[in-house]
């Protein structure tokens, strides 16, 4: 049993010894004085968006991701048509709007998400 103890407590002392490696020699280390940040960055993750539609019927409408989470829904009406401020990731390039059974891919253009359900006014 003392020989198992032993040998068991050799393995862990030799594991301890070359388990842990002091790494910090390896890292790369900026002054914030050198460090360049391009004009016009920032540190926004997220950006708000408005949000305009026109169509004929008075009916629901969504505004869903491509992966179809739901960020808006409202009441488009035909006089005033829809109009809504949403928070979207930086990167969201597209949009979907759903109105009247119909589903579109939208481009956000200068932070505007802007479609007419209007048969022939795109």
């Amino acid at each position: 049993m003392k020989v198992l103890f032993m040998v068991t407590l050799a393995i862990m002392l030799a594991l301890a010894g070359t388990g842990c490696e002091n790494k910090a020699d390896n890292l790369t280390q900026v002054k914030m004085e050198t460090l360049v940040v391009p004009d016009g960055f920032n540190y926004e993750t997220s950006r708000t968006v408005t949000v305009l539609a026109q169509g004929l019927y008075k009916s629901s409408i969504s505004i869903t991701t491509l992966d179809g989470l739901e960020l808006s829904k409202g009441l488009l009406d035909p006089v005033n048509g829809f109009s809504s401020l949403i928070t979207i990731p930086r990167g969201t390039a597209k949009l979907i709007m759903n109105y009247n059974g119909e589903s579109v891919t939208v481009k956000v253009i200068d932070d505007v998400l802007e479609y007419s359900f209007i048969p022939g006014s795109n």
